[in-house]
């Protein structure tokens, strides 16, 4: 076995690689924040929730006004007062499964859950 001098030191790493990463993920965040700014001008948030929301509160007193597309745009109006055209429940029926129990919570609260069942991790398979 040989013995290490005693002048020996470990090689120093080049921060310059470390600094360029560092730059990439604040220019990634800030692209990030950027589309989120501007998506939240354009659209209300849960907009894309709405409609499967909308139609399990329809659901829940006659199943098929979930399919009626009118209804459900017209039921959609306290969020979209000027939206111009159809946003209609566009899932299979089994779907009403999940979204009428939903429904039966307020809009925000609903989304609320919806993201946070959403953002949960679960097992990925092999």
């Amino acid at each position: 076995m040989t013995a290490m001098p005693t002048d020996a030191r470990p090689p120093t790493s080049d921060p310059a690689p470390r600094a360029l990463v560092f730059a990439l993920a604040g220019a990634m965040a800030a692209l990030a924040a950027a589309q989120a700014i501007a998506l939240a001008r354009f659209q209300p948030p849960g907009l894309d929730f709405l409609p499967p929301w909308t139609a399990g509160r329809l659901a829940a007193s006659l199943p098929i006004r979930a399919y009626d597309a009118a209804a459900v745009t017209a039921a959609q109006g306290w969020l979209l007062p000027h939206f111009g055209w159809l946003r209609p429940f566009a899932y299979p029926p089994t779907a009403l499964i999940v979204f009428e129990p939903l429904a039966r919570l307020g809009f925000w609260t609903a989304l609320s859950c919806w993201t946070a069942l959403g953002a949960t991790p679960r097992p990925r398979p092999c």
